[in-house]
């Protein structure tokens, strides 16, 4: 599979199950990379709503994934040459 395919969490399982730890990585940050989307998706949810706790923790959990996604990125491209879209 291409990179450029992945676009679903299910379209990562074969790269997760994978033994290449190139492969692995890629699996994990592209399902990172899902898992903020949907965080953001959820906090604009809770913004029309109203600032809650939830939206709080939540927008803690986006920055420190967004931090992780970002450490991610410059493995990959250091170790394997692969720069990843933004």
């Amino acid at each position: 599979m291409k990179l450029e395919e992945i676009r679903t969490l299910e379209d990562t399982l074969l790269l997760m199950l994978s033994n290449d730890p190139k492969d692995r990585i890629l699996a994990e940050y592209f399902q990172l990379k899902f898992r903020i989307e949907a965080a953001e998706e959820r906090l604009e949810q809770l913004r029309a709503i109203c600032p809650t706790a939830e939206y709080e923790e939540l927008s803690v959990q986006r920055l420190f994934m967004s931090f992780y996604k970002y450490m991610l990125k410059k493995r990959i491209k250091k170790m394997y040459g692969i720069d990843m879209e933004e």
